[in-house]
């Protein structure tokens, strides 16, 4: 299985109150591609979010999205998701799963998290 992650700015969020002053969106698109011979179904993720400030958050929970994709060989799953983030950071993950009966683990590699 293969993963891509684009990491795109959203917006300033300085409108919805003062406690989200000089915070920004980051928004993410991922797509998990099935390289394998074997379907494979999604179950989880975890992402590590690691702002220059040094803050970590980790974020995890059950499918992507709400959904838990199933993928023959060769499909493809695309979604978008986003983080609020105060500074510059880095981001990386995992994702979960079953395939051919077997549990898997397959890393997102770690991409960085760049505010204007």
């Amino acid at each position: 299985m293969a993963i891509k992650a684009a990491r795109l700015f959203f917006a300033e969020e300085e409108e919805l109150s003062w406690a989200w002053a000089f915070r920004s969106f980051i928004d993410r698109d991922i797509t998990i591609y099935n390289e394998s011979d074997v379907k494979i179904q999604v179950f989880g993720r975890k992402w590590l979010v690691i702002e220059g400030n040094g803050e970590c958050v980790v974020v995890e929970g059950s499918g992507v999205i709400g959904e838990t994709p199933t993928l023959n060989p060769g499909e493809s799953f695309s979604y978008n998701s986003y983080h609020v983030v105060a500074s510059t950071g880095e981001a990386a993950g995992a994702l979960y799963g079953v395939a051919d009966g077997e549990r898997f683990m397959v890393e997102i590699p770690e991409f960085a998290l760049n505010c204007p």
